[in-house]
């Protein structure tokens, strides 16, 4: 493959070029000072805070996937660092790929099943951040161009939150749709596509579940509010006069900006989001830049350790999780009494 068609080559010439322009004007020996003086006793709880998230989330996975197939605390725990670990290190939505490969395998599910929970989660997150940004909106005042990408963004994940609860619920419905629409006389493709979308729907079957959602509502809340508090400690750490709520719309503003990780680590692209973010809040750029570098450092080293260390427990190589695909080959499966026999790929 060409150097020019590499993800990881475009991540990193962006990664460059962000670097540069956020730190062409940059006091290296400012910062130092700045980072120097901060006061320690608030950075020791950030990376056991981190810690912490990773596991509520990967319980919270588990509550997603559970449904369908019964998992286990300490396994979903290793696998969930695993491919956050992978996310974070590989560019353009990569890494969130490989977890779907890594879980389908592991656990022996249906990729489009585990491709489910990952947009299950995705979900979940954005209207539980959207839900805050409403919030303390009540208490700031943002600029129009804010405003307006929050309502249509809010739009949007109603939207979408409204189509796969009616999925979960009226698929049979769209089954016969499919079935007897404009793909009937296209035998594969509709066996194909039937297939799909069951398992996708099989997936779904968490939101039929009212004590699962409750608690994956609940994990996701506590996942978020950790992470608030993990900035808001930072803050109090650099000594910035901004308040929790404050807080909470950087931790907002930056999660929506790095979503797709677009370069290596997402170097650049968060010390970005986070001197715009802070930039709300009248803070000069030498400062934001000091916070974002030490935040990147607790948002993005422990779970990269924390990964490396159950792969290295699970004898998993980064180059084996990177390239290892499921086998080819014919399956049967049985979901909500649909039986569909997956071709030969």
């Amino acid at each position: 493959m060409s150097i020019l068609k590499r993800k990881r080559f475009w991540g990193t010439v962006i990664a460059f070029v962000l670097i540069v322009y956020l730190f062409r004007d940059f006091d290296f020996g400012e910062v130092w000072h700045i980072i120097k003086n901060i006061n320690p006793w608030y950075l020791i709880p950030l990376s056991i805070i981190e810690v912490c998230i990773a596991f509520v989330r990967s319980q919270r996975w588990k509550y997603i996937i559970d449904p369908g197939k019964k998992t286990n605390t300490w396994d979903m725990f290793s696998t969930f660092s695993i491919g956050m670990m992978m996310n974070l290190l590989l560019p353009a939505l990569t890494g969130q790929v490989a977890r779907v490969f890594l879980i389908a395998k592991k656990e022996a599910i249906k990729k489009t099943f585990a491709f489910t929970s990952v947009v299950l989660e995705v979900l979940f997150d954005a209207v539980v951040l959207f839900g805050l940004l409403v919030f303390v909106s009540s208490f700031y005042v943002f600029p129009d161009y804010l405003t307006s990408w929050w309502h249509f963004g809010g739009l949007a994940i109603i939207g979408l939150a409204i189509f796969l609860f009616w999925m979960s619920r009226d698929h049979k419905d769209a089954t016969e749709k499919i079935e007897n629409g404009m793909f009937s006389q296209i035998t594969g493709f509709t066996e194909r596509l039937l297939y799909l979308k069951t398992t996708f729907i099989y997936g779904l079957k968490m939101l039929r579940s009212s004590k699962h959602l409750l608690m994956v509502t609940g994990l996701t809340i506590i996942s978020w509010s950790l992470q608030a508090m993990m900035v808001f400690m930072l803050i109090k750490a650099f000594g910035i006069e901004i308040d929790l709520w404050g807080a909470v719309v950087i931790m907002v503003i930056c999660t929506v900006m790095v979503m797709v990780v677009v370069t290596p680590v997402n170097i650049g692209t968060f010390q970005l989001a986070c001197v715009f973010a802070l930039s709300l809040f009248k803070v000069d750029k030498q400062t934001a830049l000091s916070f974002s570098i030490v935040l990147h450092f607790f948002n993005y080293i422990p779970p990269v350790l924390l990964g490396w260390m159950f792969s290295l427990k699970e004898g998993l190589s980064f180059k084996k999780l990177y390239h290892d695909r499921a086998g080819k080959g014919e399956e049967e499966i049985n979901l909500d009494n649909v039986s569909i026999r997956e071709p030969v790929k």
